[in-house]
């Protein structure tokens, strides 16, 4: 586990509508958003099969964010995803966030969200950290790892393949539209594919739709996994 612990850093890359804390400090912020996609397509991995309502609701401190996010499918399958964050940003080229992902069949009678026993629980931890080194060229570095709960090894589901996720992003900007490429890729053999590889790469752009009075941040994701030569186009906008 020690070679392969990585912390973690993430940044929630949605739009939001911020409201100023009641405090005369003003370094206490909230925000609340609602994320509409066609499809929920993560680390070149299609999630759940269907298009994807995605509520979001965070609290900023200083250099803290505390937040909760959700996925929720609209077809038959109701496997649904609520992820509990905490990052810390010491300086403007570090992040480092600790994610609970929790997965659940919201068509049960009952879940397992207070299961925490590392064999059986359906709650999956992760470390990540980002490395923005380049500012001005506005590259980031992203490098994380599973490192408790739902995330067996096929041979033994008593031992936690502790898989990784590592990532490079360009973000420009052109006129009116700001850009992200990127190309990710796993070390080994785990959650997100069966061997080394090359599993998330493609070009999303944002943009904002006037609709008469009203301007709604989109997006738009060509999304081409070469693992598994499975390829997505995904569209969303933002509340």
């Amino acid at each position: 586990m020690t070679k392969k612990f990585v912390f973690y850093v993430t940044v929630c890359l949605i739009f939001s509508n911020e409201i100023d804390a009641q405090d005369s400090s003003n370094f206490t912020k909230f925000n609340i958003s609602a994320d509409i996609m066609s499809r929920y397509v993560w680390r070149g991995n299609d999630i759940g099969n269907s298009a994807s309502i995605q509520p979001c609701m965070e609290m900023l401190f200083h250099k803290f964010t505390f937040g909760l996010w959700g996925a929720y499918t609209v077809n038959a399958v109701k496997m649904q995803e609520i992820d509990f964050y905490l990052s810390y940003s010491p300086i403007k080229q570090l992040s480092i966030t600790f994610t609970d992902y929790y997965t659940f069949n919201e068509q049960k009678n009952s879940n397992s969200f207070f299961d925490f026993n590392n064999n059986t629980t359906k709650h999956l931890f992760e470390a990540l950290t980002t490395i923005t080194p380049f500012q001005k060229l506005n590259i980031s570095a992203t490098a994380s790892v599973f490192f408790f709960g739902d995330d067996k090894n096929a041979d033994d589901p008593e031992i936690n393949n502790y898989s990784m996720y590592a990532e490079l992003k360009w973000s420009p900007s052109y006129k009116d539209a700001d850009f992200e490429i990127f190309i990710g890729g796993t070390p080994f053999i785990g959650y997100y594919f069966d061997k080394t590889g090359i599993i998330n790469s493609g070009i999303c752009i944002f943009k904002d739709l006037n609709l008469g009075s009203m301007v709604l941040p989109a997006s738009c994701s060509f999304i081409l996994n070469p693992s598994t030569q499975k390829t997505y186009l995904v569209f969303g906008i933002t509340l």
